[in-house]
Parts: C-alpha cells; sequence; structure tokens
C-alpha cells in the first residue's frame, strides 16, 4: 500500500473486490497478481492522487465495458484511473506498466491503430502512483505523459 495514501484521512472507506469484478477479471486474462494489487487498491470510491485519480476499483468492471472504453480491454489495457481531463489511465496486462489513453482520439475512434491513443510510461501500478503522490510535475494526462515520456515509456530520469 502506498505510504501516502496510507496516511490520509480523506479516503473513502475500504472495501474489497467483489465476485462479479474477479470474476470479470479472470474471465479477461488479468494476472492474478494484478488481480491482489487492485484488491490491496479498492476504496469505495475514486481518489485523487496528486493530479490524477484511482478510479473506485470494485467497479472496474462497469468502467471498463462502457462503449467508449471497451476498445482498451479488447487491446490488453484496463481502466483503472483517469487523468485530469478524463484521460482514460490503464494497466497494460502484457507488461504490468501503467499508460495514458488519450480520450479524445479514443472516444472518437479517432485512430487507425489503437497504439495511436497509448501514451506509455516506465512506471508499474504501485510506483505510478506513489510518483503521483510525491512528484510536483506528475503528467496530469496524455499530452503531459507524451511530453514527459516521448520515448514510448522510457524515463528520461533514469
Amino acid at each position: 500500500m502506498l505510504e501516502g495514501l496510507s496516511r490520509r484521512t480523506d479516503l473513502p472507506p475500504k472495501e474489497r473486490l467483489s465476485e462479479r469484478c474477479l470474476d470479470y477479471a479472470r474471465e479477461r486474462g488479468v494476472p492474478l497478481r494484478l488481480i491482489e494489487t487492485l484488491d490491496a487498491y479498492a476504496y469505495a470510491g475514486p481518489i485523487r492522487i496528486g493530479p490524477v485519480w484511482l478510479s473506485r476499483l470494485s467497479e472496474f468492471d462497469i468502467e471498463n465495458d462502457t462503449e467508449e472504453n471497451a476498445p482498451c480491454l479488447q487491446h490488453g489495457f484496463l481502466i483503472v484511473g483517469s487523468g485530469l481531463n478524463g484521460d482514460p489511465i490503464a494497466v497494460e496486462l502484457a507488461s504490468g506498466m501503467m499508460s495514458f489513453i488519450a480520450h479524445d482520439v479514443l472516444w472518437e475512434r479517432d485512430y487507425d491503430r489503437f497504439e495511436e491513443c497509448v501514451v506509455r510510461t516506465p512506471l508499474g501500478f504501485e510506483e505510478f502512483w506513489a510518483r503521483a503522490v510525491d512528484a510536483a510535475d506528475f503528467p496530469r494526462d496524455s499530452y503531459d505523459a507524451q511530453r514527459r515520456w516521448p520515448a514510448g515509456g522510457v524515463d528520461p530520469e533514469h
């Protein structure tokens, strides 16, 4: 659990992933380790972490199945949060790395290849949220992320 998150007093109540979410995750090939991580971070409401939002993870099945978001999971990206402008924040199931998804491109289906929507970060799930807590210049959306990680998920700071 994130150190900065555990000290906060404004969090919604802690909850567990429902059987509905667990079944949804298993049916779609979400790795067990990621399911366990999502369960550890499940609260009864979204949480602002720095400039981004962690979704109510006990309802990730609903968020991922909406018509506008469905292509994300179809291409291996599970939505777990959002940027300030509404850009979905997703974990890539194949790599475990976090990405911003450009919502304007995604929702308008303004792409030839789904990759045109994706801005990869070099961060796994827990590191992503830990950096969002601590970094004043953490990306707020896919545009900021593209400027921060223009090489597709290679961190220029390391």
